[in-house]
């Protein structure tokens, strides 16, 4: 839910107002007015939580329309100091000056994403599971994805390419994320656990989900490495995979379950360069299996070499 609705920043003397607008230059074509020897800024902002913010030079109402302005000072000369409709900004491109303690990014951060620490019962403080949801996603989309495919957590290492990583390593990183947190009471952080952390990490998997390219990428180098087109030849699904199976623990990438690696690859050998069918009857020792055919594995890449009589260019069954 986004909030939109009028903010009032309140200053305590012209002086800390001058300054602001010195820094601000786009914040002297709002509303400003001044009442009870406080002169207030009026913006228009959209945010999606409402957090006061008190400061000793400052503070922000997050409350929606009010009146500041009584009758007696509706004949003040001064009340207006400029006549304007409040101008729409973004509180978080807002130049607010020092910030030692982090009380400002703090409270910018609940403005986006919620209260980062609820009070329980007894009034302990307890984490905000969806506030803090919301700020590790954030932070961790442009360069982390999950794909469910692969059922696998991938962190980018350069444009297009990315490289898969365990699920303690994602935990490790919200563990890094939630230190550096603008976070306004820093010893509440102890109170976030591995457990807790854990169970982020299984949440973010719905907020990080992607179908990253590499899956079929991957999978069509593979081919292209281990298939060869071969009229009358055919391969199993069971050697595909295998091989397929092989070449993952080799060089240390993540296996695809046999049923997904089945759907991706059949897709990639119906089209070009491939244009092969699959067939539910071919000829193993064993039994029929299911496979491809008009495409083998080359050489020194085949399980098992096909009995006589097998399968092959002669009596070939579809």
């Amino acid at each position: 839910m986004i909030l939109c609705s009028r903010k009032r920043i309140r200053f305590e003397n012209e002086a800390d107002l001058a300054a602001f607008l010195t820094r601000n230059p786009d914040s002297c074509s709002t509303l400003i007015t001044a009442h009870g020897c406080h002169p207030f800024v009026w913006h228009r902002a959209e945010v999606g939580h409402r957090f006061p913010l008190c400061l000793p030079h400052l503070s922000v109402l997050m409350t929606g329309n009010v009146v500041v302005l009584d009758r007696g000072d509706m004949r003040r000369t001064d009340a207006f100091l400029h006549r304007a409709t409040p101008t729409r900004v973004n509180l978080e491109d807002l130049d607010w000056g020092a910030d030692p303690d982090g009380t400002i990014a703090a409270w910018l951060a609940s403005l986006r994403h919620g209260a980062f620490f609820r009070r329980g019962g007894r009034g302990q403080p307890i984490p905000n599971a969806r506030a803090w949801q919301a700020y590790l996603a954030a932070r961790l989309k442009p360069t982390t994805a999950y794909d469910s495919r692969e059922r696998q957590f991938y962190t980018q290492v350069e444009t297009d390419a990315w490289q898969p990583v365990p699920d303690y390593q994602v935990r490790d990183a919200l563990h890094r994320l939630v230190l550096a947190a603008p976070v306004g009471n820093p010893e509440a952080k102890s109170l976030i656990t591995n457990a807790w952390l854990a169970r982020q990490c299984v949440r973010l998997k719905a907020s990080l989900a992607a179908h990253l390219p590499r899956v079929e990428a991957r999978l069509r180098a593979f081919l292209e490495q281990h298939l060869v087109k071969a009229p009358g030849a055919n391969v199993t699904s069971a050697e595909l995979i295998e091989a397929f199976t092989t070449q993952a623990r080799q060089t240390g990438q993540p296996r695809l379950s046999p049923k997904r690696f089945k759907v991706l690859v059949g897709r990639i050998l119906r089209e070009e360069p491939w244009l092969v069918c699959y067939s539910k009857s071919l000829r193993r020792p064993g039994g029929e299996q299911n496979g491809w055919r008009g495409v083998r594995l080359k050489a020194g890449n085949m399980p098992a070499t096909p009995p006589a009589g097998a399968d092959g260019a002669d009596g070939a069954k579809i």
